[in-house]
């Protein structure tokens, strides 16, 4: 991004020479970085709040006014940079820039490589060197190799940018885009050729007007002129039916000619012809007779005839056949030669083969179902030639309505026939030792089947409302809102009712009111395809393993939350409040964190020389490291001052201090170890 870098005064300072005729060369050495957002100011001669100077960087000029740095930071460092300064090998503070956004931040385990171009208003560019130069990405110029923006299509054909870099298809769709920009009538652009022709190949316009050509091709046009026109009266050759070749018409074609028929000619208008005609009521198909009637007009000859009014075909006015009438040699039969004794060998009988019936000297396979039809009661008997016998009767119009029995009887003669099953028209089935069989009009409720399975499943394949049952496959509940109810029976008004309930993609588990027309949610589940998204309890709570669940609602200050971390440090990055227990009196303690602890007081000490036995408001863990007393009340006397009390050796628990002051006096002391 680009952004105003200022030369300070000391920096343009650095660029005069000794004689003040001119510039000297410097050299940038090192770049400054710093947190703070700095006001640059022409008069600043150090960065503020800088906390790095990185001397890793290369540059060179790219142009008379443009120098490219790229500074590397390869360390460990972590660190935000909102504003920067270059300085000279002297440590002159040569240029400085800052602002309120961050420029770069780094990690521990990032390189930093910071690029920078400055161009330079009034400063001759060359007069910088850089301390290093081991790698270098400069923008590229038109002397120097560097990095360049490539120009789009649009940029290239604007042809105004001077920075970006042309590729061959910009350069191909500018150039282009300029030459169609230039061409075309009133342009003014004399082509040396046009199609690859010269201009004289073609003719003048003002020659050849649309008068002028249609007088030339009427002069050349007619039968046997040759002339070969691309379209006739609009349409191409092959929408016109060729006479010397055979034509495939793709719609209806309409022949509406003198005398309504249309003669075929065999070879010629001579030889014999046919004649598709029709008048008002008829339509024919004629022969003509070449010797009598060449012309093939007209004759009497009709051998096909079409009643248009009833569709009615006859051949030669009535077909007349005088001997037998045969089709490939064979007869063809007809009501006066067919019948019995004929011999005819029909391939069908009313309209269906042979194997449609049933032959009385074969066996037989119906593959549709055999119709008895008889006024009163109908009958199918199945008996050998001797022994029991079967009999199926239908009793419709019978003495027993509507009824189909099947019975048997011991006797060839069958005169003791018993029923064996009976089924109604009513939808009844019984049997003579069984009775009625169950079925679906007399089974279901209240009816006492007691059946050996349910659907193919023994009774302990169901669950018994009366009974505790265990489910060892899944319980699937189907619906747009599926619910599974819990009514509990025993407990008080709108107290009863919880369900399980899943809808648009939430399961909620929910307490109703007994008409269980509204409901709380304690529980609700979210998801997204088969992803959980979210897990929302009431506002109520919750425990796990009679545990209270911890939330924002009930940890902080006072909550008993025992925490792994804090903050994401464990407790053994941070320091107890115990560690810093302390008593701030005038004789005290200060515990610190690292286990240090300090503490002070004074002693009255009355006489000269006389001993004093410091006793430790705390006990240290050993032998404090660090004791040390002076006279807390005898400022100005100097005997009191260089025999002041001196501590002479100390435990865990006190100190002794030693007095050659005159008079006694008051000591201050102070003793530092370990708690």
């Amino acid at each position: 991004m680009p952004f105003n870098m200022i030369v300070t005064d000391a920096g343009r300072a650095a660029l005069v020479n000794a004689a003040n005729t001119g510039t000297a060369p410097v050299t940038i050495a090192q770049v400054g970085l710093t947190e703070t957002a700095v006001t640059p100011d022409v008069r600043a001669t150090n960065l503020p709040g800088e906390f790095k100077r990185i001397a890793t960087l290369s540059g060179d000029v790219v142009a008379d006014d443009t120098i490219h740095l790229i500074v590397r930071d390869e360390t460990a460092d972590v660190f935000t940079v909102r504003s920067l300064a270059l300085y000279l090998g002297d440590g002159t503070l040569f240029a400085i820039y800052g602002q309120a956004d961050v420029l770069v931040e780094k990690s521990a385990q990032a390189l930093m490589l910071l690029a920078i171009d400055v161009q330079f208003a009034d400063i001759d560019a060359a007069a910088l060197t850089f301390g290093d130069a081991n790698f270098l990405n400069p923008p590229a110029t038109t002397s120097q190799q560097g990095v360049v923006e490539l120009a789009t299509t649009a940029e290239a054909q604007a042809g105004i940018d001077a920075l970006r870099a042309l590729t061959p298809a910009a350069a191909k769709a500018a150039i282009l885009g300029w030459l169609l920009a230039q061409d075309g009538s009133g342009s003014g652009l004399d082509a040396d050729l046009l199609d690859g022709q010269q201009g004289a190949y073609y003719l003048p316009t003002g020659s050849y007007t649309a008068g002028d050509v249609r007088s030339k091709l009427l002069t050349v046009d007619g039968s046997g002129s040759g002339l070969d026109a691309d379209l006739l009266d609009g349409l191409h050759g092959s929408a016109f039916a060729r006479m010397s070749l055979q034509n495939v018409f793709t719609v209806p074609q309409i022949f509406d000619v003198t005398g309504s028929q249309i003669v075929i000619h065999y070879a010629g208008a001579n030889a014999p012809s046919t004649i598709v005609r029709a008048d008002a009521n008829n339509f024919y198909l004629l022969l003509s007779d070449a010797g009598a009637e060449a012309s093939g007009t007209y004759n009497n000859l009709r051998p096909f005839n079409i009643t248009l009014a009833t569709g009615l075909v006859t051949m030669n006015n009535g077909l007349e056949v005088k001997s037998s009438l045969t089709f490939n040699g064979a007869t063809v039969w007809h009501a006066a030669n067919d019948g019995a004794g004929s011999g005819l060998d029909a391939d069908l009988l009313d309209g269906v083969q042979g194997s449609f019936y049933a032959r009385t000297d074969a066996a037989n396979v119906f593959a549709d179902y055999l119709r008895i039809k008889k006024t009163t009661s109908q009958e199918i008997r199945l008996d050998g030639n001797a022994g029991p016998s079967w009999r199926m009767i239908s009793t419709i119009n019978g003495s027993s309505p509507n009824s189909l029995i099947l019975q048997y009887s011991g006797d060839y003669f069958a005169s003791d026939f018993v029923n064996a099953l009976v089924a109604t028209y009513g939808g009844s089935v019984s049997t003579a030792t069984q009775g009625i069989l169950w079925g679906q009009a007399n089974d279901g409720s209240g009816s006492g089947l007691d059946a050996d399975m349910l659907d193919g499943q023994q009774a302990s394949a169901f669950a018994q409302l009366s009974a505790n049952n265990e489910f060892s496959g899944s319980l699937s509940l189907v619906n747009t809102a599926p619910r599974l109810v819990f009514n509990e029976s025993d407990e008080g008004v709108n107290g009863k009712i919880w369900d399980i309930r899943a809808s648009s993609g939430l399961l909620q588990i929910r307490a109703l009111n007994d008409a269980q027309s509204s409901a709380s949610i304690p529980l609700q589940i979210t998801r997204s395809g088969n992803s959980v998204t979210a897990i929302n309890f009431a506002a109520a709570s919750v425990t796990a393993g009679g545990n209270e669940v911890w939330n924002a609602g009930n940890d902080g200050s006072g909550s008993g939350l025992d925490a792994d971390t804090v903050d994401g440090y464990q407790a053994s990055a941070l320091a107890k409040v115990a560690d810093f227990a302390a008593d701030h009196s005038a004789t005290g303690y200060q515990k610190l964190t690292g286990g240090l602890l300090m503490q002070w007081g004074r002693i009255n000490l009355t006489t000269r020389p006389g001993y004093g036995v410091v006793t430790f408001p705390i006990a240290f863990s050993a032998a404090p490291f660090y004791v040390d007393s002076g006279c807390a009340t005898e400022v100005g006397n100097a005997d009191a001052q260089g025999n002041g009390p001196l501590p002479y050796g100390a435990s865990a628990t006190n100190m002794n201090v030693y007095n050659a002051a005159p008079g006694g006096g008051n000591a201050w002391w102070i003793a530092i170890g370990k708690v």
